[in-house]
C-alpha cells in the first residue's frame, strides 16, 4: 500500500512529504490541509484534470506522488491544461489499486456499490485473462495495421511504418448499476444511506482498496467510530481518515494519528486544546516519528489499545516539556525514550532499532551482518550505505516492526515494565 505521499502546489500545501502506514488518522483544524491530503489521492487516482481553484500559484505546475513498495509514481498537472500526465513511474503497475474518497457532503451509496465492484472484480480476475484480453487488444490493431494497402499511400509510402500499441485497461471497462426496487438509493433517507454506507465497507474484504473518509466523525454516529475504526482496519487494505475530534483519537485502535499543523497552531498541545473535547485516556508520548509503529505495535501486543494514545514528542528533550503542557490540560501522561538517555523510563537499548531480529534486518537492508551492533552508532555505522541513509534505515525498519514484532521480543517486556501494566 501507500507509503508517501508528495504534494506540491495544491491547496493547502506548497511542497509537502506525509509518510503513512496501513491505517492513518490526520487530526487538525481546518484549512491545517487534512482534506487536501485526501483530495491529492483522489486526483491521483480517479481524476484527469485538476480544478484551477485548487492551485496555490497558478504559474506553475501541481504535483502529486506516491510511494508504493518503495516506488514512486508521479503525476504532474499543468497550469495551461491542468491535465495530468505521469512523469515518474509505470502507473500500470497501480491498477489493481482502487482508491475511494467519500467527502464531507453527502456522498452516493451507489458510487461506493459501483467502486467496490470494481475492486473486487479486479481481485477476481486472474491474470492470465487480463494478459488474454490485453494481447487481444494488440492482435486487432497489429491487424487493423497490416491491412493498410501501402500502395495507396502515395507520399513517403516507403518511410511509414505505423506500430500500434494496446491501451487496454481493464478497470476502465467495469460499469455497474443498482437500484432498490426500482428506486434509487438516493432517494432514501440520509440516515439509511449512512447505514448503508457502513454495511457495504464492513461487508467483505477488500485488500486491494485504499479508503479515504473526510471528518469520519460527520460520515458516521460519533458514538459508533470506534467499531467502525476497527472493523475497517480488518477489512480494508489501507484506511486513511481525518478528523478534529479528540474522541476519534482516543478510540483509533493504534492507529497511526498525523497531527496537521497551522500558522496558528503550531504545537500538539495547541492542537489537541483546540479539537473537540474528549474521554480521559493515557497520552504515550515517544521520541520521534519513526518510533510510533514499534509502540503502537507493543501497545496492541500488550492489549492496550484502548488505554493508550500514542504520540510523537519532536525528540528527547522536547518531552518533558510536552508531558508538563499536556497535564496543564487534565491529560495522563508517559513517556518513553531512548536507552541512550540513560532516564528511569528509557528502554534498555541505545535506540529502538536495534531491538529488530538479526534476519530483519540484513533481508530488509540487503545487509549480511553477523550479529546486532550494540550501541547506536556502531548500528548505524553498519546499516547506513550509499543506498540507505539514516532516516532510510529508520523508516524501513519502523514500517516493518508490525511484521516481526512479538510478544516474545524483549521490548514489548520492557515497555511493559515500565508502563506498570499487567
Amino acid at each position: 500500500m501507500i507509503e508517501q505521499i508528495f504534494i506540491k502546489n495544491f491547496k493547502a500545501f506548497e511542497k509537502e512529504t506525509i509518510p503513512i502506514e496501513n491505517h492513518n488518522i490526520l487530526i487538525g483544524e481546518n484549512d491545517s490541509g487534512k482534506s487536501t491530503i485526501l483530495q491529492a489521492l483522489d486526483i491521483f487516482f480517479n481524476q484527469e484534470k485538476i480544478d484551477k481553484n485548487f492551485i496555490r500559484d497558478i504559474t506553475i505546475p501541481v504535483e502529486i506522488g506516491i510511494l508504493v513498495n518503495r516506488k514512486f509514481y508521479k503525476k504532474t498537472y499543468s497550469p495551461s491544461t491542468f491535465k495530468g500526465q505521469v512523469t515518474i513511474g509505470d502507473i500500470s503497475e497501480l491498477s489493481n489499486l482502487r482508491y475511494i474518497y467519500i467527502p464531507i457532503n453527502s456522498y452516493e451509496p451507489s458510487k461506493l456499490i459501483n467502486q467496490l465492484a470494481i475492486a473486487k472484480t479486479i481481485t477476481n480476475t486472474p491474470q492470465e485473462i487480463i494478459e488474454q484480453l490485453k494481447q487481444i487488444s494488440q492482435n486487432s490493431i497489429d491487424e487493423v495495421i497490416s491491412g493498410i494497402d501501402e500502395d495507396l499511400i502515395i507520399i513517403n509510402s516507403q518511410n511509414t511504418q505505423l506500430i500500434g500499441e494496446e491501451g487496454f485497461k481493464y478497470e476502465g471497462a467495469l460499469k455497474f448499476g443498482v437500484n432498490e426496487n426500482g428506486i434509487p438509493i438516493e432517494a432514501r433517507g440520509s440516515g439509511f444511506q449512512k447505514n448503508l454506507i457502513y454495511a457495504l465497507l464492513v461487508g467483505n474484504t477488500y485488500e486491494n482498496v485504499i479508503l479515504g473518509i473526510d471528518e469520519i466523525e460527520n460520515s458516521f454516529s460519533i458514538n459508533n467510530c470506534q467499531n467502525i475504526i476497527r472493523e475497517l482496519q480488518i477489512k480494508l487494505g489501507q484506511t486513511i481518515f481525518s478528523s478534529h475530534s479528540k474522541k476519534v483519537v482516543e478510540i483509533s485502535n493504534g492507529t497511526n494519528i498525523i497531527p496537521l499543523y497551522t500558522h496558528s497552531i503550531t504545537t500538539i498541545v495547541e492542537l489537541l486544546s483546540v479539537l473537540d473535547n474528549t474521554d480521559e485516556k493515557i497520552y504515550l508520548l515517544v521520541e520521534g516519528k519513526f518510533d510510533l509503529p514499534w509502540y503502537r505495535t507493543v501497545i496492541n501486543l500488550l492489549r492496550k489499545n484502548d488505554d493508550y494514545v500514542v504520540l510523537p514528542a519532536g525528540g528527547e528533550n522536547n518531552a518533558p516539556i510536552l508531558k508538563q503542557e499536556l497535564e496543564l490540560l487534565g491529560k495522563t501522561c508517559k513517556i518513553i525514550r531512548d536507552g541512550d538517555t540513560n532516564a528511569v523510563d528509557s528502554i534498555s537499548k541505545d535506540c529502538i532499532e536495534l531491538y529488530a531480529p538479526l534476519e530483519d534486518i540484513n533481508e530488509l537492508l540487503g545487509l549480511s551482518l553477523t550479529e546486532i551492533p550494540q550501541t547506536k552508532e556502531d548500528f548505524f555505522d553498519k546499516t547506513v550505505t550509499t543506498q540507505n541513509s539514516k532516516d532510510t534505515v529508520k523508516r524501513i525498519l519502523s514500517e516493518n516492526a508490525i511484521n516481526f514484532l512479538e510478544e516474545n521480543n524483549e521490548l514489548v517486556e520492557e515497555v511493559k515494565i515500565i508502563l506498570g501494566v499487567d
